[in-house]
């Protein structure tokens, strides 16, 4: 099995603060609501893990985390010797908080739907599960 190499970006405005957004992404029983249930805690050099329902558990690693600005995960998919990175960027617009992900690396071609389809449909998911001011 010969992988693809992934490198997607992409984002999504939400009409909250950056610390309200920063929260729902960096709280383990936030993560659960929004993208899967994870044993992750935000913490550089923390291991967790991140269930999918299609590609497997992933072993992750907190690489980087600058609240409210930046987070950095390093991931390893099941199936796949070499790692994938993930990073998180928000910053302050006007009426709310852009939120970006950029997820880079190698991957099963036939998880590539999974991938380009599944960051952009959860960050959506994201915005329902984000408590109002």
């Amino acid at each position: 099995m010969n992988p693809i190499y992934i490198d997607l970006t992409c984002d999504q405005w939400y009409p909250h603060p950056r610390q309200t957004v920063w929260a729902a992404i960096t709280n383990a029983e936030a993560i659960a609501q929004w993208l899967f249930e994870t044993d992750f805690e935000p913490f550089v050099g923390k291991t967790f893990t991140l269930p999918t329902n299609d590609i497997g558990t992933w072993a992750c690693t907190v690489l980087e985390l600058i609240p409210p600005h930046r987070m950095t995960w390093l991931m390893q998919s099941p199936d796949i010797p070499e790692r994938t990175l993930v990073v998180f960027t928000l910053w302050e617009v006007d009426g709310g908080t852009r939120l970006k992900v950029r997820h880079r690396g190698p991957a099963k071609p036939e998880h590539r739907e999974d991938i380009t389809e599944g960051w952009p449909g959860k960050l959506k998911h994201l915005l329902v599960h984000i408590p109002s001011d």
